[in-house]
C-alpha cells in the first residue's frame, strides 16, 4: 500500500477490536463491509496497547483508535517505525446533513472515510449501511462520556452545563491536555448533542436493523 486508497485491494483482513457490541468494532465491521472487503475481527483486545502489539506481531492488520490513544500510541509505535499507515478518519454528520471530519487531522493529510472511497471507487458510497456508520459515528463522536442528568433535575444544573462549556476557555485545562495526550481535546457543547438526540427518534427502521444485526452475537 502506498496510499489508503489501496485499501481495497486487500486480500484478507484481521481487524483488531475489543468486544463486538463496542462502537470501535461495529464501526471497523461496517466500514469493510462497505469497501466489500473480506475480514475477520480479532476481537477481545483489552485497549490499545494490546492491539498494537498484535499488529506488531503480524496477528491483526487493521484497526482504529481514539485520538489520544492515536497520538500517543499509535503514531510512535506504528505510523512513524513505518509498521502501518493511517487510512482514513470517521466522519460525523455536520450540520447539513453531509459527512464531516475533524479539521485538526484534515489538516494534517487523514481524509474521511468517505473521501477514501470516492477515491478508491470513483464514486462516494451510499446506502443505508453507509447511513448506519455515520450514525454510530455521531454518535461515537458527540456522546462518547456524555454525561447526563434525570428529567426534572433544579434549575442549578444549568451551572453544571455552562462549567462544562467553560473549560474549552481554561487554559491550565488545555495545557496539560495536550501535554497528556498529544492532541486538542474534543469538547462537544450540549446545543450540539441535542439535534442528534432528535435525529435518534426518527431513524430509518433498515438502519436500526442494520446496526442491531451488526451488534448480535454469532
Amino acid at each position: 500500500m502506498t496510499r489508503p486508497a489501496d485499501i481495497v485491494r486487500a486480500k484478507s483482513v484481521y481487524a483488531g477490536g475489543y468486544a463486538r457490541g463496542t462502537s470501535h468494532d461495529t464501526r471497523l465491521r461496517l466500514a469493510l463491509e462497505i469497501m466489500g472487503l473480506p475480514y475477520t475481527m480479532v476481537t477481545g483486545f483489552p485497549g490499545t496497547a494490546q492491539v498494537n502489539k498484535a499488529m506488531l506481531q503480524n496477528e491483526v492488520n487493521f484497526s482504529g483508535s481514539s485520538l489520544p490513544g492515536y497520538h500517543t500510541q499509535v503514531i510512535p509505535q506504528i505510523i512513524n517505525p513505518g509498521v502501518g499507515l493511517t487510512l482514513f478518519q470517521f466522519p460525523a454528520i455536520g450540520p447539513d446533513g453531509n459527512p464531516i471530519g475533524d479539521p485538526a487531522l484534515e489538516r494534517a493529510g487523514i481524509l474521511t472515510f468517505d473521501k477514501v472511497y470516492a477515491q478508491a471507487f470513483g464514486r462516494p458510497p451510499s446506502g443505508r449501511k453507509f447511513e448506519a456508520l455515520l450514525l454510530m459515528n455521531d454518535i461515537s463522536t458527540k456522546m462518547q462520556r456524555i454525561v447526563v442528568l434525570p428529567k426534572g433535575s433544579p434549575r442549578g444544573c444549568r451551572r453544571l452545563r455552562q462549567a462544562f462549556n467553560a473549560l474549552g476557555q481554561d487554559k491550565d485545562f488545555m495545557e496539560d491536555y495536550r501535554r497528556v495526550t498529544g492532541g486538542e481535546p474534543d469538547l462537544v457543547k450540549a446545543e450540539l448533542v441535542e439535534p442528534l438526540f432528535g435525529r435518534m427518534r426518527h431513524v430509518d427502521p433498515e438502519v436500526t436493523r442494520i446496526l442491531k444485526e451488526s451488534v448480535a452475537a454469532d
